[in-house]
């Protein structure tokens, strides 16, 4: 097998190996990087700018579409969660056939980052929901909403760096802002035990 032979099938793979390379990079960086930020601007500020480096690198020009959708769903985030939940399903659904009429073929491409998205802002709309119905003194259905409820919808650093971060923006969308808000002063919090 010759060196063209080999580049001609890893080039088309580049945004794969790329995501797999930056993605394996997030493991040493929870281990000796963010325990090292002692506050949560901080590392707030270092998610958005790994995640605006991951997506730069892997969507160029349409990181904006992203950050443009963000921008929005901050504006209607603590309105009402169905509003929030549809819009940022539009938004989704638009990158969804942003892509379908480029048609590449097998690439990664923003619409993954937008899936997050939409489920980030519901998941985060529906804990505002439930932290203001707690603070005007009605119940929630289930125990487990209480722990996960926001009383306000967070300052736009953090809900970028939320939204942006690679840490479950390229993996896991259902990634409560409760968890996320609390990782950001993990320079702070005890470790974690191993058997935790």
């Amino acid at each position: 097998m010759d060196l063209d032979t080999i580049l001609g099938f890893l080039i088309p793979l580049k945004s794969a190996i790329t995501f797999l390379v930056m993605g394996w990079l997030l493991y040493p960086v929870s281990l000796f990087i963010l325990p090292k930020l002692k506050t949560k601007k901080t590392a707030a500020i270092f998610h958005i700018a790994y995640g605006l480096l991951f997506s730069i690198i892997l969507f160029k020009w349409d990181t904006l579409i992203l950050l443009g959708a963000i921008v929005l769903c901050y504006l209607i985030v603590d309105v009402n969660p169905v509003l929030a939940s549809a819009v940022s399903f539009g938004l989704s659904s638009f990158s969804h056939i942003l892509y379908a009429i480029r048609c590449k073929g097998w690439d990664l491409d923003i619409s993954g980052n937008m899936m997050c998205l939409f489920q980030r802002v519901m998941s985060l709309s529906f804990n505002i929901q439930d932290g203001k119905d707690l603070k005007a003194g009605k119940t929630v259905k289930r125990e487990h909403w209480k722990r996960l409820s926001v009383e306000e919808k967070p300052e736009f650093l953090y809900f970028l760096a939320y939204l942006i971060t690679p840490y479950g923006s390229f993996g896991n969308p259902f990634y409560e802002y409760k968890v996320f808000d609390y990782l950001l002063n993990c320079g702070n919090n005890p470790p974690v035990d191993k058997e935790d």
